[in-house]
């Protein structure tokens, strides 16, 4: 996808959503996403440039921002790069526009042109916009070139790739599973991009918590990787860390470390010690030793990362938001309550304004600083952000989700602590019925329903008979 350091992790149930982890997406085929996005940014108003000759469109003036763009991100400054990405984008909008404009547009250069657009804002850290334009984009190549083209398939490559930074999981995955039939039948069962489908399906699945699949697809991905490319490559790399990813997922955290580890020995081989994907692999292995309980071990490797995004990406990035969230998951989980909450209201603020307020990451830290609040025993704060984590969830992610049950979870005890025990009652009553016909009588989670519900139930009984 985009970039292999894009915020869209899902990490264990005491976690966020949003982090402890960053899932290494594909690096390629992105051209189209961004380009397109140029187009929305000024609205689609053709008039304001109208007057403008597309024959005198700067190609050299672009050609160098590229360049040069492409460069500082390669050698990973990417505050400076996503600068020079976004005047590209402007002067690729501008002569989008100034084609659809025309009166006899040439669909084929059009379609270019918003494909770049979209891409370098994409490169910029702008999310939202880009979904117009990508599905103009789309729309225009299956028009012209049919569904099971090559080009489209890119097209819905980089549509999907928006809907899985949007939060819209299920959506991606269709999409993902898609572009993987027309590349196996295209491309061939062992081609690069196969690859690179079989990596953006894997990490769909995983977010939807279909982690059997997920798995069976990160395996393919990576036999295909070391076939053509080795051991050391850094897509190689790119497996490792999402499979990683998700076996700290499923609670696998030995083999979680191991490919942790084999994906950072890699990028610290290939990268300069300053780059961010080394940031990104102290990030991961940072995530599970939290998830470990080694949280000296984990909070050293947080700030390493914080600090070196933020001196690449600049302070509002959402990558920054993820990092602040998962630090101050370690100040919570130590006891600095105060260093926890400035660290989550940052990161809630970042996130909101670049994804916004409805995206499951956002949900993810509001949850995350509920259980905060509830550890200071401000439970009507609690239970407020609580609810509003449990409503975006429920929304974005369907009833049956684990972060969603998990929502459920918490707001019944915090209901039970604060000994408003009919609405703790209502919820458990409800998980029970729900994991009773869903996962069965006997698995675990349903026991654990039926005993905090009898629990609940007696101490009720207690609380009556005083």
């Amino acid at each position: 996808m985009p970039d292999c350091l894009s915020p869209s992790p899902l990490p264990p149930a005491n976690a966020s959503v949003t982090g402890p982890f960053f899932p290494v997406l594909s690096r390629k085929k992105l051209l189209g996403v961004l380009l397109l996005f140029l187009l929305i940014v000024t609205g689609f108003q053709p008039p304001l440039f109208a007057g403008l000759d597309r024959q005198k469109e700067p190609k050299e003036s672009l050609a160098k921002l590229r360049e040069r763009a492409d460069q500082l991100w390669s050698e990973g400054k990417k505050r400076a790069a996503i600068n020079r990405y976004l005047e590209a984008a402007k002067l690729f909008e501008q002569a989008a526009q100034a084609e659809e404009a025309s009166d006899k547009p040439r669909m084929k250069k059009l379609v270019e042109q918003l494909g770049q657009a979209g891409y370098y804002y994409y490169k910029g850290g702008e999310y939202d916009e880009a979904k117009p334009l990508l599905e103009r984009d789309l729309a225009i190549r299956t028009e012209r070139l049919g569904l099971n083209h090559p080009d489209t398939a890119t097209s819905l490559n980089n549509l999907a790739e928006l809907y899985y930074y949007r939060g819209e999981f299920g959506k991606a995955a269709l999409l993902f599973k898609r572009v993987l039939i027309i590349r196996k039948k295209s491309l061939g069962p062992e081609h690069p991009d196969t690859a690179e489908s079989l990596n953006n399906l894997s990490l769909s699945y995983m977010k939807i918590g279909s982690f059997k699949q997920a798995e069976q697809m990160q395996k393919r991905a990576m036999a295909i990787r070391e076939k053509i490319q080795g051991t050391n490559h850094l897509d190689r790399a790119e497996s490792y860390n999402n499979l990683a990813l998700l076996y700290n997922t499923m609670g696998r955290y030995e083999l979680a470390e191991i490919y942790y580890k084999r994906a950072l020995t890699i990028w610290e081989k290939h990268l300069d010690p300053d780059h961010p994907d080394i940031a990104l692999g102290q990030h991961n292995l940072a995530g599970l030793y939290f998830t470990k309980g080694a949280y000296d071990q984990a909070e050293p490797l947080y700030k390493a990362a914080l600090s070196l995004w933020e001196k690449k990406l600049g302070p509002n990035h959402p990558k920054i938001a993820v990092v602040c969230n998962n630090l101050a998951m370690v100040y919570k989980a130590t006891g600095s309550f105060v260093q926890s909450e400035l660290l989550y209201q940052r990161a809630l603020t970042i996130w909101e304004n670049k994804l916004g307020e409805d995206h499951p990451g956002s949900a993810s830290i509001l949850h995350n600083l509920a259980r905060l609040y509830q550890a200071m025993q401000s439970y009507e704060k609690a239970e407020q952000l609580y609810t509003k984590a449990l409503t975006i969830r429920e929304k974005k992610l369907g009833s049956a989700h684990p972060d969603t049950v998990t929502s459920l979870k918490e707001l019944a005890a915090l209901f039970k602590v604060m000994g408003v025990y009919d609405k703790a009652e209502k919820i458990y009553a409800f998980l029970l019925a729900f994991q009773e016909k869903t996962l069965g009588s006997d698995h675990p989670d349903t026991i654990s329903s039926r005993y905090n519900l009898t629990q609940l139930r007696q101490r009720q009984e207690k609380h009556q008979a005083k």
